[in-house]
């Protein structure tokens, strides 16, 4: 049926979430054609199907939301719980993976404003650097162009042996 679904949810993409929300509603019933399913062949039927039947991302919350509330409800007649199932695990691993690229975007971001006051506060020294040499060579002594330019007498004093 799966399969079948696929075909028709091509032909019209609309009815991809309603298809794959009836296969699941099937499944949990545990009466698919009229057989009876172990725990783990329904697990297992769960995961093929909702590997199959791929969802648009606007459609898939509404998928979670309905699936969730399906589970809980046959839960009792079944002994299943939404944290049994490919279902669940298939959330965890993608609200994981949603979780590690914010993570991954706020520590870039992070970075690149650590980077920045770095290269901000390395281009001022350079900037006073670059005045405490032309004020050497228009004569100031070494303690007149520390005070004024706030380089440290060490600095200037090694500026002044690399002219």
């Amino acid at each position: 049926m799966a399969g079948l679904y696929l075909i028709k949810g091509k032909k019209d993409p609309n009815k991809k979430l309603e298809f794959k929300l009836q296969l699941m509603r099937l499944l949990l019933k545990n009466e698919p054609g009229g057989k009876k399913y172990s725990k783990k062949t329904i697990q297992n039927l769960f995961a093929f199907i909702d590997h199959i039947i791929r969802l648009p991302k606007e459609d898939e919350k509404t998928y979670e939301r309905e699936m969730e509330e399906m589970v809980n409800k046959e839960d009792a007649g079944m002994n299943l719980s939404i944290e049994d199932t490919p279902f669940a695990k298939y959330l965890i691993k993608k609200y994981k993976k949603e979780a590690e690229e914010i993570g991954e975007q706020k520590g870039l971001q992070k970075g690149l404003q650590k980077g920045l006051q770095k290269g901000i506060k390395e281009g001022k020294q350079e900037a006073a650097k670059e005045i405490a040499r032309n004020m050497l060579l228009e004569g100031y002594s070494i303690k007149e162009t520390a005070k004024l330019t706030q380089v440290s007498i060490e600095e200037i004093e090694k500026l002044r042996e690399d002219m």
